[in-house]
């Protein structure tokens, strides 16, 4: 009997051993568990703070993505009011340049008809009659190359006969600055 009471005695002590190990055990996973609810908890917030600030960044992207597209536009429109103005530039270029040379060709007929008249006689000059067709022949091709005033051809006409500056102001009711510059104009003099 010694020995099963030897028997029951270790069998007591290894339960009792093995209820001090299950407790042990029990409250270490009591503390494990303890420990892994609040780092659920936290991966969780954290998993709340990622979502939270993905959606802010989508946000974002959509606002830049907007402002892009809004800027893209306002850039096209740009470009093509810039195109129009390039286009209106070039027409009003091809204008002036039609301009330029109208005024080429009148600045031409004038010098023409400067060099006609500067080569007339001045009045009361002695003229032969060689010299008054050729002055009739400059009047005419004047005339017809640059239209002046009938007042001017007038007046031109009156000094040729040898008429008096004065005269010829009074007559036709125009300055005596004016024929004198009309009749040293016809003589090419320079009168600057």
């Amino acid at each position: 009997m010694q020995y099963f009471s030897w028997i029951v005695i270790l069998i007591m002590v290894n339960i009792c051993c093995f209820l001090f190990f299950i407790y042990g055990y029990r409250k270490t996973i009591q503390k494990n568990a303890t420990l892994l609810d609040s780092k659920i908890e936290q991966l969780e917030k954290l998993l709340d703070n990622a979502d939270q600030m993905v959606n802010e960044l989508n946000q974002l992207s959509d606002y830049v993505a907007f402002r892009i597209e809004e800027s893209n536009e306002k850039l096209i429109q740009t470009l093509a009011n810039l195109d129009v103005k390039i286009e209106s530039g070039a027409e009003l270029d091809n204008n002036l340049n039609k301009k330029l040379m109208q005024h080429k060709d009148l600045l031409a007929e004038f010098t023409q008809t400067y060099e006609q008249l500067k080569n007339l006689p001045l009045p009361g000059e002695n003229n032969s009659k060689v010299e008054n067709d050729c002055l009739a022949s400059h009047a005419e091709n004047a005339s017809k190359q640059y239209t002046l005033h009938p007042k001017y051809i007038e007046a031109l006409e009156m000094a040729q006969s040898g008429t008096d500056i004065r005269e010829i102001s009074r007559k036709l009711n125009l300055g005596q600055g004016e024929v004198q510059l009309l009749l040293e104009t016809k003589n090419g003099r320079n009168i600057y």
